[in-house]
């Protein structure tokens, strides 16, 4: 099995002990803070969730799209779903079964409510592929298959990708 970690966080920016040291923004809930002197716009936050949820697709494909299921479900307020086309993925699966599989249209929805920090769980096809979404924009994925081409899709939206196991894997 392949992992790894994928992030807008440059690496370089890393120390010994693989901590992030730079000030950066890790959440939608720091759009209008300042950072770097640059204010984050809603633009530029949808930006880089957009680079994560096509880079989470391009990973499942790599993988032929194999059923995931989600697992360890946690649901947080949705108050704060800044996009109201969201609400029906959330209902959905914050009512759900704990193993419900997802569908294959509902998976940008569960992404980006994922990334938002409005749910959390797993989304895992045993022994084949996982995604398992972290704190701060953490993205991990695991895959059976190389994904080379995956991989080069992330790099080109910006994000980085680093080798490096999920702490969630159970």
């Amino acid at each position: 099995m392949n992992h790894w970690r994928i992030t807008k966080y440059n690496p370089q920016y890393r120390n010994r002990k693989g901590i992030y040291t730079k000030h950066d923004w890790t959440d939608i809930s720091d759009v209008g803070n300042t950072f770097s002197g640059q204010v984050l716009t809603l633009d530029t936050y949808l930006k880089t969730e957009n680079a994560y949820i096509a880079t989470m697709n391009h990973f499942w494909q790599a993988a032929n799209f194999p059923a995931l299921k989600i697992s360890s479900l946690e649901t947080y307020s949705s108050e704060d779903l800044v996009d109201p086309t969201l609400a029906p993925t959330y209902e959905k699966y914050a009512h759900s079964s704990k193993t419900q599989v997802i569908s294959s249209e509902d998976m940008e929805g569960i992404g980006r409510l994922m990334l938002r920090g409005l749910l959390w769980g797993k989304l895992e096809a045993p022994n084949v592929f996982h995604i398992h979404f972290g704190y701060d924009l953490y993205l991990y994925i695991g895959s059976v298959c190389d994904c080379p081409q995956a991989i080069a899709k992330a790099t080109q939206l910006g994000l980085y990708v680093e080798t490096l196991l999920s702490p969630y894997l159970s």
